[in-house]
């Protein structure tokens, strides 16, 4: 499965939830579809980042790439920036971290030029507000800004998907 389709299910929510959306919604109502929009868009990053690394090591070796499933079963939310990078990526090698920074830093100049936000720190902060919704029970973003993370964060997981060719 090409790691793009886990992003379906969260864009198909954001069509869903849109229209729903009038002036004078209840705050509390928009923080909860704010809250659902990043819990969603989390878990397709978690599983984005599964599918590229198994693709990537399956196509290396098969033993190798059964061996790197079972290792990244459990990401549960961890998949901050740093911890791609120094626990996920560095492991395969300098070769594919450099690259991955390369793409990173690319991407992160377009970002910068067309969002004016950072890409890592909008990435990470959707992720901390998951964490927050999930396990403290409210949001610190919107519903716009939930979106919109999430979108700008797909940059990273394709910088991260074309780092990992061989």
């Amino acid at each position: 499965m090409a790691y793009q389709n886990r992003f379906n299910s969260v864009d198909l929510l954001i069509n869903q939830l849109t229209p729903i959306v009038q002036p004078g919604t209840d705050p509390l109502v928009l923080s909860a579809m704010a809250g659902i929009v990043a819990v969603e868009a989390v878990t397709a990053y978690e599983l984005a980042i599964k599918d590229i690394f198994d693709e990537f090591s399956r196509k290396k070796n098969k033993v190798f790439g059964s061996f790197v499933k079972s290792s990244f079963s459990r990401l549960n939310g961890r998949i901050k920036y740093q911890e791609i990078k120094d626990n996920m990526v560095k492991a395969f090698g300098e070769k594919y971290l450099r690259r991955f920074i390369q793409k990173k830093d690319a991407k992160t100049i377009v970002v910068m030029a067309n969002e004016h936000v950072d890409l890592v720190q909008t990435y990470d902060n959707l992720i901390i507000g998951r964490h927050q919704f999930v396990h403290v029970g409210n949001l610190t973003m919107t519903l716009q800004e939930a979106i919109r993370y999430f979108n700008i964060g797909k940059e990273l997981i394709a910088a991260l998907d074309e780092a990992m060719k061989r």
